[in-house]
């Protein structure tokens, strides 16, 4: 079980900011979710790199982009870095953040080089880790 009262600072760094979560793992999608929620984001989930595309473009045409896009690197259809290069070519310039269970250098580099703001490993990812990536992707101007 997390411990929440650990995190209650950090539960201020969103004011129901949207959170796209793209994740093929339905028990990894479920554990991010509730992360993310305990932050206080409103989040959607979708499956595959396909989907999160989909997604993206839909909420740009409503009016209500997503704040930050977390993206499993390894998915069928279209995986992470194919779906960040899409995304970022087509002119989407808020936060996205690589999630994955390969903590490797060149897993990490190949992430940077397709667009992504921030590399988050699924091993050890708790609310804390991930209030600190927003933040400082949010502080450095990841906002594009």
């Amino acid at each position: 079980m997390i411990d929440m009262t650990n995190y209650q600072s950090t539960s201020n760094l969103s004011t129901s900011q949207r959170v796209l979560l793209a994740e093929d793992s339905q028990e990894a999608s479920e554990v991010i979710s509730i992360l993310l929620e305990g932050l206080g984001y409103d989040v959607t989930t979708v499956s595959n790199g396909r989907e999160c595309m989909d997604a993206v473009k839909r909420a740009e045409q409503d009016g209500a982009p997503f704040d930050f896009v977390f993206i499993d690197i390894r998915m069928p259809l279209v995986d992470g870095n194919e779906a960040a290069v899409a995304l970022r070519t087509t002119g989407y310039q808020n936060p996205l953040i690589a999630v994955t269970a390969d903590a490797s250098l060149a897993g990490k580099l190949e992430s940077t080089f397709s667009g992504f703001d921030a590399y988050l490993s699924k091993r050890g990812l708790d609310q804390g880790l991930i209030a600190q990536v927003v933040r400082e992707v949010s502080n450095r101007g990841g906002v594009r």
